[in-house]
């Protein structure tokens, strides 16, 4: 292959991944389907058999058979030591890719290494792909809760998605992530102006509408507004029922609103249902909390052990800011349901404790 068809190659394969960031499907598969019958007539270099398969991971997992299936994403991990890059499109490729696999599987700190690797080859892409590529890496960091770095990319794509009208659900979505960062913050007013301008900006958007009704549920359970919460929530699924692990998590946090509203048996039964959906969706989150709900409202009395457990599960996955809200939540519980004073205290600490290592990156 000479170095025009080589050029015009990597033109075309440039041309497929924008239309994947796009979520064209039907132009995505012309320029997939071109460049595959390319393929059949010649070999091509090596460094461009690697940049081929690396726009295919992306095709699989934004509009192909990948997309719901992180576990099966991790078969597709390299080790970058020794990798050899064409040029600053293939390094951003590979080390976004693994940044992806990485994020989707809950291995925020190692996610965050890629992105960074990937952050330096990004100037050349078009601005869709800058904006996508700023969200992922806002979502990183607000999974560990450095909110004013999450803030800071969630505007960024933010800007450029404004100016893309096709991509209005983008925008919402950065508009949530924001409104929650504020309510995170206990900027409460801010949190629901910014609400409300992501509902505004869903509007017929089915999904993204949901989502965003759900995240404003977990706000408003964040400051025990529970039956607004609940009528919220449940609004939300009507919104998702396209979206199954969205669904799961929202019946989830249903149970919890029962439990905190005293409604004691009906919470957990409705948690004992969602146990085998949470492990086959391996929900990380939703399992440690269900079995911290477990410990504390064992049959047999409060199960300090089964409590720890949940805690644990969360630390062993970098869930920080999780384990932060849960012991609180412990405390509280401890103190207001169970009189357990001098055990409220011992989480209240470790609550305190989990704030501290998010000074820190993953609290590294």
């Amino acid at each position: 292959m000479n170095q025009n068809s080589q050029i015009a190659l990597l033109d075309k394969m440039k041309m497929w991944f924008k239309f994947v960031g796009l979520l064209d499907i039907d132009q995505a598969e012309q320029y997939r389907s071109s460049i595959r019958s390319k393929l059949q007539n010649e070999p091509l270099p090596e460094a461009f058999e690697s940049i081929y398969s690396l726009v295919e991971f992306r095709h699989q997992l934004v509009i192909g058979t990948l997309r719901n299936h992180p576990i099966r994403q991790k078969e597709y991990l390299v080790d970058a030591v020794g990798e050899m890059f064409f040029n600053d499109f293939h390094k951003y490729l590979f080390f976004s890719n693994q940044g992806i696999i990485h994020f989707n599987n809950n291995n925020y700190m190692t996610a965050l290494d890629c992105y960074r690797e990937a952050e330096t080859a990004l100037i050349d892409l078009d601005s869709i792909e800058q904006a996508n590529f700023y969200y992922r890496f806002g979502q990183i960091y607000y999974r560990l809760h450095q909110n004013i770095a999450a803030f800071s990319y969630f505007e960024s794509a933010a800007f450029i998605y404004e100016l893309e009208p096709p991509l209005r659900y983008k925008l919402a979505n950065c508009q949530n992530y924001i409104a929650a960062i504020y309510s995170e913050l206990s900027q409460i007013e801010d949190a629901e102006r910014m609400f409300l301008k992501a509902m505004e900006t869903s509007k017929g958007i089915t999904n993204t509408t949901g989502i965003v009704k759900r995240t404003y549920g977990l706000h408003l359970m964040r400051y025990k507004h529970y039956h607004h919460a609940k009528q919220v929530i449940i609004s939300s699924l009507d919104d998702m029922s396209n979206n199954t692990t969205l669904q799961i998590k929202s019946n989830f946090n249903l149970a919890v609103i029962h439990i905190r509203l005293g409604e004691i048996e009906l919470g957990l039964t409705k948690l004992s249902a969602l146990k085998s959906s949470l492990n086959r969706f391996h929900l990380v989150e939703q399992q440690a909390k269900l079995i911290i709900l477990e410990g504390l409202f064992h049959k047999m009395g409060v199960c300090y052990e089964t409590i720890d457990q949940g805690i644990d599960m969360m630390v062993e996955r970098e869930l920080y800011f999780e384990a932060h809200e849960a012991c609180e939540s412990v405390s509280e519980i401890l103190e207001s349901q169970f009189n357990q004073t001098s055990k409220a205290l011992v989480y209240l600490r470790q609550s305190m404790e989990f704030a501290r290592k998010l000074n820190h990156i993953g609290g590294s």
